[in-house]
């Protein structure tokens, strides 16, 4: 039986699919602003899938890959990359350290959870950030009629493979400002149903 988010079902053809349809749209907005990172930050991609975005982290000293499928982490492993840690885990089980990383990229992760797990997945990004940390999410928003009935379908056809807790896309920009963050730039593409999104953790002392 397929566990909740569960994509083992659907690694080895997950890339294929989602440039069928977007191209190189998704990789490009999740691989933005990365270039800007500098050499002694701690990184931590959640959900990284196959690991395409490893690849514009080369000049990182420390990446922690945190990925709940078994499978996506054995395809980001075919690639040898020194500064990089492979944990296979759930984000939200998996122990961090509080305050020890700069930089948390989120590509295409957040659409996963409903508001109320939103909600604890947000709050543990805050805590593990350092004091204005950065928040890099790359995801979707519905904007055109268009781009409402296809991330409908993406719901439905994810509901099926993977049993991914969501059945439809949160507000993810106004969860993410309730909580410690806020907007530094952003980015839209393909008519604004794909964006790219840097927030700074906020300093609450």
């Amino acid at each position: 039986m397929v566990k909740e988010n569960d994509f083992d079902g659907i690694a080895w053809c997950y890339d294929f699919m989602a440039k069928l349809i977007f191209g190189e749209r998704l990789y490009q907005a999740s691989i933005q602003w990365l270039e800007t990172l500098n050499k002694l930050d701690t990184v931590v991609v959640l959900g990284g899938g196959s690991g395409k975005i490893l690849k514009q982290l080369t000049h990182v000293d420390r990446v922690i890959f945190i990925e709940k499928s078994a499978k996506m982490i054995k395809l980001a492993q075919t690639s040898t990359f020194a500064n990089v840690q492979f944990i296979c885990a759930d984000f939200l089980e998996y122990a961090l350290e509080d305050e020890s990383t700069h930089i948390v990229i989120c590509p295409f992760f957040l659409d996963v959870f409903t508001p109320f797990q939103l909600g604890e997945v947000l709050d543990k990004i805050a805590r593990i950030l350092k004091k204005k940390g950065t928040l890099f999410v790359s995801d979707f928003q519905c904007t055109t009629w268009w781009s409402k009935q296809l991330i409908k379908l993406m719901y439905v056809f994810f509901g099926m493979s993977t049993r991914i807790a969501a059945r439809q896309l949160a507000p993810l920009n106004t969860l993410i400002l309730d909580k410690e963050f806020k907007t530094s730039a952003h980015l839209f593409r393909k008519d604004g149903m794909i964006f790219s999104k840097s927030y700074t953790k906020i300093n609450t002392d």
